[in-house]
Formats: structure tokens, C-alpha cells, sequence
């Protein structure tokens, strides 16, 4: 928290399955709703059942999603979240018809929370990872 508070980036992301190696599910991720300790903090809420969308269409706005039309996701591993507690926030992708990655503003200094409905977006799958240009704007976001 006072590493946000401090204008710090947190990236929060949760799953509904343990991954392994090319992002396959392995078994029910049994921790998920233990992500809420930290997240609510800031205003956010992991929920139950996992989403069955493999695509989050991104919607413009953010240098986050620059040149990045959807976002690739794991079937039925990624959680639904609530951002209704969070002071501001910006819906960065969607996917079922709620939030599949949002930017949320924290404290004075410019602190956000970066969260994902799916550790998938950040993992990579045999092959090139479908996510890449997201990887990219992240880290370039990450260092302003």
C-alpha cells in the first residue's frame, strides 16, 4: 500500500487454474480469493467463476493497450472483478461483458494498480507470445 501510495505501479493478477509450462491449466487455483487481501485495499474485488472468453477486446485511451487491439486469455481461468470500491479507474479491456484489465489511480502521488482478470496475459504459450505488444507497452509504461 505505501508503495502505491508513493506513485508506485502494482500489478495485481489473479487465475482460476494453476498454470504450467505454455500456459495450459494445470488443477483449480484454490487461493484466488486470497488476492482480495490486497486488493481491496485499493477499491477492487476478485469474484467466483471463471470466464469463458479467450479474447478481451481493448478500448482506447491508455497507452497501455497502444497498438494492441485484444488481448489474448486463457478459457475459463480468468476471474471476474469489481472495480465499484476504486476512488478512479480505467476499463482497459473486456471480455464478457465486464473488465478484463483496468488502470486504478491510488493516492497523491500518482500511485496505480494494474489489474488483470487472467495471469495468462502475462504468461506465453508455445510459440510467439500473443501478447507481446502488451508486454511492451507495460514495461515502457512502467519505467515513465
Amino acid at each position: 500500500e505505501t508503495y502505491v501510495d508513493r506513485g508506485g505501479l502494482l500489478v495485481l493478477a489473479n487465475s482460476a487454474f494453476r498454470l504450467k509450462y505454455g500456459n495450459e491449466p494445470l488443477d483449480p487455483n484454490e487461493d484466488w480469493p486470497d488476492m482480495n487481501a490486497v486488493a481491496e485495499r485499493f477499491g477492487i474485488r476478485y469474484g467466483e467463476g471463471g470466464l469463458a472468453s479467450t479474447i478481451a477486446y481493448t478500448i482506447e485511451g491508455s497507452p497501455l493497450v497502444e497498438g494492441v487491439e485484444a488481448l489474448e486469455l486463457i478459457a475459463g481461468n480468468s476471474l471476474p472483478f469489481s472495480l465499484e470500491g476504486a476512488a478512479k479507474s480505467q476499463e482497459l479491456a473486456q471480455a464478457d461483458g465486464g473488465p478484463a484489465a483496468a488502470l486504478v489511480d491510488h493516492g497523491l502521488s500518482g500511485g496505480q494498480i494494474l489489474i488483470l482478470a487472467d495471469l495468462g496475459i502475462l504468461g506465453a504459450a508455445w510459440g510467439p507470445p500473443a501478447n507481446l505488444a502488451f508486454w511492451r507497452n507495460l514495461a515502457r509504461y512502467a519505467r515513465e
